[in-house]
């Protein structure tokens, strides 16, 4: 979508080149070439960081746009992290898509999808070792400050994944003086209450196989499971 904008404007841009000076004065459009390379240069910047941060590498070449180099590199983790096939408890070898994904959804939601009741605490546990002094406790237990939430915020990568909204904290950072004040009061008020909102309980489960060509379920732990 970021390359069909870009490839628009840059339409008008040799559009104007064609143009004399005079015709672009008599027009009123002496400043539009200007203003389309602007714009030609901020998409193509956002068009880049784009498919950075979606192909996660951390060495770019400087000198172009990188746009073939970061196609190039997402085709090439799609297929090496395709899951084509697996073999189910039953030693029974599937390869529908569908019937894949519907595997996956039946072991999470038996692993997770469980209710199991907590266990109190045992303060004997924290007799049996070495006590902190009342002042290291005290410290321990006191209220989390907005300045110590911002600084958590802002020491997370620009390139981590990002959430279910589909925001990095770069986005955060650029606009903490817009949501800062919310992310710090959400964030407080978890360690005040221990709830967390449910907008922000979110879980994203992704699947990374181990070996190149994976067919193992998920039983027998070759998988690793990132969230």
């Amino acid at each position: 979508m970021i390359g069909l904008r870009l490839d628009y404007t840059a339409v008008p841009i040799s559009t104007c080149r064609d143009a004399s000076p005079v015709t672009l004065r008599g027009c009123g459009h002496s400043g539009l070439l200007e203003d389309l390379r602007k714009k030609v240069i901020f998409l193509a910047e956002v068009e880049r960081h784009f498919y950075y941060q979606k192909a996660k590498i951390h060495f770019l070449k400087h000198r172009d746009k990188n746009t073939k180099f970061f196609y190039d590199i997402l085709k090439r983790n799609a297929a090496r992290n395709s899951i084509l096939a697996i073999t189910k408890s039953d030693v029974f070898i599937i390869t529908s898509a569908l019937i894949i994904a519907q595997e996956f959804i039946g072991f999470y939601t038996l692993l997770l999808g469980t209710k199991d009741q907590t266990r109190p605490v045992d303060n004997g546990v924290f007799r049996w070792g070495p006590s902190r002094i009342s002042e290291l406790t005290l410290n321990l237990c006191r209220a989390v400050t907005p300045t110590e939430v911002k600084t958590a915020v802002f020491q997370i990568s620009d390139n981590k994944a990002p959430g279910p909204d589909g925001y990095t904290s770069c986005f955060f950072k650029k606009a903490w003086n817009i949501v800062g004040n919310l992310i710090c009061r959400a964030v407080m008020n978890f360690f005040r209450s221990g709830r967390m909102l449910r907008q922000l309980n979110h879980t994203i489960i992704a699947l990374v196989p181990s070996p190149g060509t994976p067919l193992q379920s998920l039983t027998t732990g070759r998988y690793h499971v990132v969230m």
